[in-house]
């Protein structure tokens, strides 16, 4: 099979137009294209470099025709020669040889009719110097006969083309297919020669069995003996044998006779078994119950003798509760009739409590309790008059960056808050105002003006007009939220729910505790910490610096 592909390699590498074929078939077509070209331009005075060109075409079409009849002798050769070309059948092999015949027959009528064609162009160039006027039809005739030729040139290499074609994409897979095929009958006959060596090892496990055959049947042969002495004793304890089947057959009577009442038992024992089944899930729910109850029983024999014992000790004590009473019942009669009824005891029952004031919050007056209110208050208001004034900076430019706005707005609204905070603080203390915790109110001002600047800064960046608009609606909620008039319990549940989320609520409570209470204002500092970075960050995110550019 390796000779068979081999084969049909060659044949399609056979088929294949050599170089020197496919130069010669492009120099003819080449000069085809030549002659049209120079026939076209020729006059009269041209018919010496048309009849060299005419030569030397005869000459490329002589060494073609030979070539071709060459190569088609050779290529029916190579094959026929080949095993491939020889395993096909009479039908296949004519139709190649004929395809091939065909192909190159047409190649030399083509190279025959290109050279009957320009011996004639010859001819008529010869009889051209004397008959000028025939040189219109010359060239009509050239360029309809040598495009013709140069056309037939290109069906000759494509006809051998599609015969390599038919050869690689036919013969190729057939004997491919026809390789695999013997191979899978190689396959086959090795598992024949498997299936014959494991039946010659059969044979020689079959020789071994007849011989113990033979030998059994040997031993037979001698144990043959004892088998008819042991027939003898057989024969001679068959009447015990007899008297043995009698009394089975009569104890099987007997049998046949109880059996009745065997059945019965046995439906009566079936039937009890199922009400055993039946009851058993109704016995163990009852012995629950009475574990259960047991159970319950001893608890409350444990509660009854606890209750028993504190009883005892009870009446005990009410005992001694009785002797106490009636001798001080005895005391109390004796003191009556020895008491005094003057002026002084009547003065000591009207008036038996002396009431003693003290004021830890030192709020003498109602000033002083509106004062963290009003401090808060005054603090976003001075938050949102910076704001309006300082809507764009001072110097009229706009920052490029977040971080450069942040700095500018800093130094502006920044400056403004701590001073708004500075000027509260000491304007209270003018009017009166002292607190508990001077530094700490001081501190916590200064926290709540830095806060509610960076709230309204933040809103008034997003929008100018929409922010402003909104803080003002945030003013208002705080006012309302903050229990700084009346207590919470007296708001409406509106503002007692958004209590805990506005930051004026902290700084009022804040300021409740430095100026009047104990101080601890840890857990509104930190909130109040919170919203002005919160806050301070969504500024910057707010600020867009094309925009402001724009604007």
């Amino acid at each position: 099979m390796e000779q068979l592909s081999e084969g049909i390699q060659q044949l399609s590498s056979k088929l294949d137009a050599s170089s020197e074929q496919k130069n010669q078939n492009a120099q003819l077509s080449s000069g085809l294209n030549q002659l049209n070209q120079a026939i076209q331009n020729i006059d009269v005075g041209d018919t010496k470099q048309l009849s060299s060109v005419l030569s030397s075409i005869v000459s490329l079409s002589n060494q073609m025709l030979a070539s071709t009849q060459s190569e088609k002798a050779t290529t029916l050769a190579n094959i026929q020669s080949t095993a491939a070309y020889q395993s096909l059948t009479s039908e296949q092999q004519a139709e190649i040889s004929a395809s091939v015949s065909q192909n190159s027959t047409d190649s030399i009528q083509s190279a025959q009719s290109i050279i009957a064609l320009v011996q004639g162009l010859q001819g008529s160039l010869e009889n051209l110097q004397n008959q000028s006027s025939n040189l219109s039809t010359l060239k009509n005739q050239a360029n309809q006969v040598l495009p013709i030729s140069s056309t037939s040139l290109t069906g000759l290499s494509s006809g051998l083309t599609e015969i390599q074609g038919a050869v690689t994409s036919k013969l190729v897979p057939d004997s491919q297919s026809i390789a695999s095929d013997v191979n899978a009958y190689t396959a086959r006959v090795d598992k024949v020669s498997q299936g014959a060596s494991q039946l010659s090892e059969k044979n020689f496990t079959l020789t071994g069995s007849l011989n113990q055959l033979v030998s059994g049947s040997n031993t037979l042969t001698q144990k043959s003996s004892s088998l008819t002495a042991g027939v003898g004793q057989l024969a001679e304890k068959t009447p015990e044998l007899v008297s043995g089947i009698e009394k089975l057959s009569t104890g099987s009577n007997q049998l046949n006779q109880k059996s009745q009442e065997l059945i019965a038992g046995v439906d009566k024992l079936q039937s009890g078994s199922g009400q055993l089944a039946d009851k058993s899930s109704q016995l163990l729910s009852g012995a629950s119950q009475l574990e259960n109850g047991a159970n319950k029983l001893a608890d409350g024999a444990g509660k009854l003798a606890e209750g028993g014992t504190k009883l005892t000790s009870g009446l005990e004590d009410l005992q001694t509760g009785v002797a106490s009473l009636g001798q001080g019942l005895g005391n109390a009669s004796d003191q009556l009739k020895s008491a005094s009824t003057e002026s002084k005891n009547a003065e000591i029952l009207s008036n038996p409590l002396n009431l003693s004031k003290t004021d830890n919050e030192q709020v003498h007056v109602n000033g002083i309790a509106m004062a963290p209110y009003m401090i808060s208050v005054a603090l976003f208001v001075a938050a949102l008059s910076t704001n309006m004034i300082f809507a764009k900076l001072p110097s009229g430019r706009h920052p490029e960056t977040r971080w450069a706005w942040f700095k500018s707005r800093f130094e502006i609204n920044g400056v403004i808050a701590v001073l708004a905070a500075f000027l509260v603080y000491g304007g209270v203390h003018l009017i009166g105002l002292t607190a508990n915790h001077e530094m700490r109110t001081l501190f916590l001002i200064i926290i709540a003006s830095l806060t509610f600047m960076s709230m309204v800064t933040a809103l008034t960046t997003w929008n100018s007009r929409v922010g402003a608009f909104f803080s003002l609606i945030l003013l208002l909620l705080q006012l309302a939220s903050s229990a700084g008039t009346y207590p919470l319990a007296l708001t409406n549940n509106f503002f007692r729910a958004i209590n805990p989320w506005l930051p004026m609520s902290y700084s009022v409570s804040g300021l409740r505790q430095t100026i009047s209470m104990t101080g601890n204002i840890h857990h509104q500092v930190i909130f109040l910490a919170v919203i002005l970075a919160l806050f301070t960050g969504l500024g910057m995110l707010a600020y867009q610096p094309k925009k402001m550019e724009e604007d």
